[in-house]
Order: C-alpha cells, then sequence, then structure tokens
C-alpha cells in the first residue's frame, strides 16, 4: 500500500505541473527578424553652453603664454603638440631612440614636424 499511495502522490504532482500555463517567446523590440538590422542613428547633442575650437592661431598664442608662465615659474614647458587637435596631427615615422621610441609627427596646418617621447 505504501508502494500505492507514493505513486499516486508523484502521479497528482505532475499533473499539477501540467496545468500550468506554457511559456510563449514575445518579441518585445517590436522589429521584424527577417529585415537587415539598421543601426539607430546617432543624434549630436549640444549644450548651449558649448564652445567651439579656437582657431590654431589662437591655441598658438595660448600655447606660448603657458610656456612664458611655466619658464617664468622655473617649471617643464608643455609639449608644442599641446596646441594641435588629433585631427591637426599626422604620424610621419617612428624611431628607435636610446631614451625608448620617438614619433615624428607633422603639425598639417602650419606645415611643422615634431619628435614626441613616449614614457
Amino acid at each position: 500500500m505504501l508502494i500505492i499511495g507514493g505513486t499516486v502522490s508523484a502521479a497528482m504532482a505532475q499533473s499539477s505541473r501540467k496545468q500550468a500555463t506554457p511559456k510563449t517567446r514575445t518579441v518585445s523590440s517590436g522589429r521584424d527578424p527577417f529585415k537587415k538590422y539598421e543601426p539607430p542613428k546617432a543624434v549630436v547633442k549640444r549644450s548651449a553652453g558649448e564652445a567651439s575650437v579656437p582657431s590654431i592661431q589662437e591655441r598658438i598664442n595660448l600655447y606660448k603664454a603657458q610656456k612664458q608662465a611655466a619658464m617664468n615659474a622655473r617649471m617643464p614647458a608643455p609639449k608644442p603638440t599641446t596646441a594641435l587637435l588629433l585631427s591637426e596631427i599626422q604620424v610621419v615615422g617612428i624611431s628607435r631612440t636610446p631614451r625608448g621610441y620617438a614619433a615624428i609627427v607633422e603639425a598639417t596646418p602650419i606645415k611643422l614636424s615634431y619628435v614626441d617621447l613616449s614614457r
């Protein structure tokens, strides 16, 4: 009798699981799965307080003022490439020096070349 009672309770447990609602897959994105993926368009947000990039001559004058202030304070001068934007610098070559590797870069708006040591 014990075996039958145990079997009956197991059968009842299985029947209660079958009564649960079946899980269905839902597509929450609303995108057609057979259509080619198109990434969302990026929207550039500009705040009202955003300043524009100063001209190259203004940045050179600012660099000269910083260099003069550093010399007066007996501190190391900033690198000349700090006055340039990344889009204005082109790597011309890389060389090996006793102090490490050095990049030879050209400032395209003013047509000057600099050697910048990596540390």
